[in-house]
């Protein structure tokens, strides 16, 4: 993963190199529109807060579980975000993002815990993993535009992936391991803000709302992200981002999680160049 990060930095580069040539051919980028297409990479750390609804395929009842509290997941993770729009016409856009986090820990339980068709007592050591991905499309329309300023709408969805694994002794003294996944696209419906301030200094704002019943899967999302830019160069900057992200899905079959709840706030130092 770290030797992907740095590919993606140094053609980050390379490509901003290749830019003042286009750049030049439609003059500096006096408008916010002027921007045909835009790429960010950084890393981001960010404090989790996940609870799940374990539901065993023995027992009375189901579980839920703090993964923080619980198993001992380290609740501030670091990892890295990308992502970028292209320009399709004057108002239209596509854009695109995705981050993802990893976790693990060691922890001696203090509550028993039934996941699928294993039991995992009081003091028995447990392994957790965890895996949490989100990868965005959308399509955005530019409903205002005055040169510094650009409001659109947006639509599109979020391809949500988690999994967690769970190994350690059981009750009947055996080392097995559990594996429980949840994953499926989550519409969303927003709005996206851009200001430049000057031609080197840009802000964005961008809100995604969804909240949805399909089928087996129900719940909710919410989605605020706020970003400065800043041009070192007329194709290549540093940006600063805060992400706010809640999620509460729910899914009514006999899958090992019934409900996840997740919250992810957090910042980004990012690199970006503009075409």
């Amino acid at each position: 993963m770290r030797h992907s990060f740095y590919r993606i930095v140094l053609f980050l580069i390379a490509l901003s190199t290749l830019a003042p040539a286009s750049a030049a051919a439609r003059g500096e980028f006096r408008n916010i529109q002027d921007t045909r297409f835009k790429i960010s990479l950084g890393g981001m750390a960010a404090r989790l807060d996940t609870s799940l609804l374990l539901k065993p395929q023995t027992g009375p009842a189901a579980l839920y579980l703090d993964l923080e509290d619980d198993v001992g997941l380290d609740s501030v993770n670091k990892d890295f975000r990308l992502s970028g729009f292209y320009r399709v016409g004057d108002r239209h856009r596509i854009f695109f993002s995705h981050f993802q986090f990893q976790r693990e820990a060691d922890r001696t339980i203090d509550k028993v815990i039934e996941i699928g068709d294993n039991t995992f007592e009081i003091d028995a050591l447990l392994t957790t993993g965890t895996k949490t991905s989100f990868t965005e499309l959308a399509y955005m329309y530019s409903l205002i535009q005055d040169g510094k300023f650009e409001l659109a709408g947006l639509a599109g969805f979020h391809w949500f992936q988690y999994e967690a694994k769970f190994a350690g002794e059981n009750s009947g003294n055996e080392f097995v391991d559990e594996t429980a996944s949840l994953r499926g696209p989550l519409p969303v419906f927003g709005l996206d803000v851009s200001y430049a301030v000057t031609t080197r200094l840009n802000l964005f704002w961008r809100t995604e709302l969804f909240a949805v019943k399909i089928d087996k899967y129900s719940g909710s999302m919410s989605n605020n992200y706020l970003a400065i830019e800043y041009y070192l160069w007329r194709n290549m900057g540093i940006g600063l981002a805060y992400t706010d992200i809640n999620l509460d899905v729910k899914v009514d079959d006999d899958a090992k999680i019934g409900e996840i709840d997740a919250g992810v706030k957090g910042l980004m130092l990012f690199l970006t160049v503009r075409l």
